[in-house]
């Protein structure tokens, strides 16, 4: 089938209401943002706001559903179901160049979700520090600076202005708070039925507000409302009005992107892999910045030095007495018995390598690794039964 026969087929109505049930549990816990690919063909939109203090400018947009693709599975949904919105935590403004990445320990299912450096760093900072609301208090500093902002992205056909209907598809990224939990509560109905289906394509609803500028620095979202999608009025022989109501047209549908798939995932191997290790390295040396990368050239070209020494020991014809012939990285096969004695404090060794946040400051790392290869090349792992078959990880079909 086709992208937009999917997008259409039976039972689409039900995913997306169950889509947004999804969204509203994952909120109780111009220039692209950093953390989507810069592969994406469509602009970036944000609401319009007031030139002048007090003055307010309308906005109006439709959210056009999606379907899943294959990093999907992350956020514990499945391939091919039909969504409105990804939700992801963000660090904002990380490192010298102020970027912005996913945060993996709040962003992901449970079942996927990984250490994050920068939570760490937060977590350190602010024990202690006693609780305040106080806008520059040091527990609110420490907070708006390391601890991760609940984003959501959004397929939007824009109606504002002409130019943005001519646009076509849109990415609106938006805060949670601000726009998401304000949508849900008005999808919910009084008399008890069925949430609203606003982003259904044939019998949504458009979303429109006001932002009124405030201050210098500030605004104010005002009136968020559903309003149903009018195309004309057309008047009858007897002089009555009736609204003429639009679909979303086919072209439109065929432009959506699928946000699993193009947001930003540090240490992502292609087909769905992701090195979690390459992920929480790459995030630690951008959020504390050259000294780390540094460090890391220095570690590795000590790994390397070792590893040309252990492979000069093995040349040697006679080696001394009682020394083992090295192989391979180096490691002594007769020295297991030592390694093992060594011990580890949060795993077992030889086996548990890089699977614990303490193994990336061991000293022992590197006889634990030596291990660990050994154990594998004797037993190749078993994949996990849950795990996804997936494949490439630019997936998208455009018709």
């Amino acid at each position: 089938m086709s992208k937009l026969a999917d997008l259409k087929a039976a039972g689409s109505k039900e995913e997306l209401v169950a889509a947004q049930e999804e969204a509203k549990k994952a909120g109780s816990g111009g220039d692209f943002p950093d953390y989507l690919r810069s592969e994406i063909e469509v602009s970036k939109w944000g609401p319009k706001g007031g030139q002048k203090v007090g003055e307010s400018v309308y906005n109006i947009f439709d959210i056009i559903p999606y379907m899943n693709g294959e990093y999907a599975y992350l956020w514990g949904r499945e391939k091919g179901k039909r969504v409105y919105t990804l939700i992801v935590w963000t660090h904002p403004k990380i490192g010298a160049g102020e970027g912005i990445v996913i945060c993996p320990k709040k962003t992901f299912d449970k079942k996927y979700a990984h250490s994050c450096p920068i939570c760490e760093d937060y977590e350190r900072q602010i024990e202690g520090v006693e609780y305040s609301q106080e806008k520059n208090s040091e527990y609110q500093k420490i907070r708006t600076k390391l601890y991760p902002k609940q984003r959501c992205l959004y397929n939007v056909w824009v109606g504002t202005t002409q130019e943005d209907l001519e646009k076509g598809i849109q990415v609106f990224d938006a805060s949670y708070f601000r726009y998401e939990s304000k949508i849900q509560a008005l999808a919910v109905t009084k008399s008890g039925r069925a949430p609203t289906p606003f982003a259904d394509w044939e019998k949504g609803k458009s979303i429109s507000f006001s932002i009124k500028k405030t201050g210098n620095n500030t605004n104010d979202l005002e009136g968020l409302k559903f309003e149903n999608r009018v195309d004309h009025v057309e008047t009858d022989e007897e002089g009555n009005d009736k609204e003429i109501m639009y679909v979303i047209p086919d072209d439109i549908l065929e432009q959506t992107l699928t946000f699993d798939e193009i947001v930003l995932i540090h240490g992502d191997k292609g087909g769905g892999e992701i090195d979690w290790n390459e992920n929480y390295q790459t995030l630690y040396e951008m959020h504390y910045g050259e000294k780390a990368r540094a460090a890391r050239v220095e570690k590795e070209e000590a790994k390397e030095t070792s590893r040309q020494r252990g492979a000069r020991t093995e040349t040697k014809e006679e080696p001394i007495k009682d020394e083992p012939v090295r192989s391979g990285r180096g490691a002594a096969s007769s020295d297991k018995g030592q390694r093992e004695e060594s011990g580890c404090p949060v795993g077992t060794f030889g086996k548990d390598n890089g699977k614990h946040d303490e193994c990336s400051d061991c000293v022992k790392f590197d006889m634990c690794a030596d291990d660990n290869d050994k154990n594998w090349k004797e037993k190749e792992p078993e994949k996990s039964k849950d795990e996804p078959v997936r494949s490439g990880r630019f997936g998208r079909n455009r018709g």
